[in-house]
């Protein structure tokens, strides 16, 4: 059986699969246990089957699964920074040393370094607010 065709009998008997911490094990998950073939399978073919589970911008590195574009992992709901730390949700783009490396005017990997507070902050500006008492 095929790499491939492996990964689709997974899929239909509802085992999701994933990549380790370093990139060298298969990790299953499933509701119940896969049948012992099939592992068998999965184990002589490991090296394919890493090759097809793995995505072309890497792998969380809780569950093992494929990131998105913009390095997340909606499962875990956690997003890498570009310096590769992980941010703490999947809506932050920036962990917490790189935020205030921003702030401070300084480069950030994958940023470069900003002109103004104003271009760093993003489609936003502080505006002063004038208030009247009566």
């Amino acid at each position: 059986m095929s790499p491939a065709e492996l990964l689709a009998r997974c899929r239909a008997l509802g085992i999701e699969l994933g990549v380790g911490t370093g990139g060298a094990s298969l990790l299953w998950e499933a509701h119940a246990d896969p049948p012992a073939e099939l592992l068998a399978e999965l184990a002589a073919n490991k090296s394919a089957v890493l090759a097809l589970v793995r995505g072309p911008r890497g792998n969380c590195r809780q569950c093992g699964r494929a990131l998105d574009d913009r390095r997340r992992c909606w499962r875990c709901c956690d997003r890498l920074c570009p310096c590769g730390r992980p941010t703490g949700s999947a809506f932050i783009e920036l962990c917490i040393a790189c935020g205030l490396a921003l702030d401070a005017g300084a480069a950030v990997p994958g940023r470069g370094v900003p002109t103004t507070r104003a271009a760093s902050a993003g489609a936003w500006t502080a505006q002063p607010v004038g208030l009247t008492g009566g």
